[in-house]
């Protein structure tokens, strides 16, 4: 059984099957998770989708950098801030990525996005 809802933190979600923003019904089944394995991810829609809803920083959880290169291919004008490095130990590295996306020059109300 899977279930997804926006719930109370107004977060939504895209689908990396889609390059759209996902509804709770579509993300909740079977059916899409076997489409989401089989077809091809559309990463590029799906960040352009974000840009178009406003969304400026990207933060990527993750073992490295390599959607972050991606995006910054796709998006210039948006921040990419990987947080995560393979080769360190995930409490520096995310305080490290956290400290570059909280900097000067990278400013984002997450309030904005996510209110609850």
């Amino acid at each position: 059984w899977l279930s997804w809802g926006v719930g109370r933190s107004g977060c939504g979600c895209v689908s990396n099957l889609t390059g759209a923003l996902a509804s709770g019904e579509e993300l909740g089944s079977a059916e899409y998770w076997v489409r989401h394995v089989r077809e091809a991810v559309r990463f590029s829609d799906g960040i352009s989708a974000l840009r178009a809803e406003g969304v400026s920083v990207f933060v990527e959880v993750g073992p490295d950098g390599a959607l972050s290169s991606m995006g910054a291919e796709t998006l210039p004008e948006a921040a990419f801030v990987p947080v995560l490095r393979a080769d360190r130990a995930e409490e520096r590295s995310f305080g490290g990525g956290a400290g570059r996306r909280a900097s000067g020059c990278i400013r984002h109300c997450w309030t904005r996005r996510c209110t609850g």
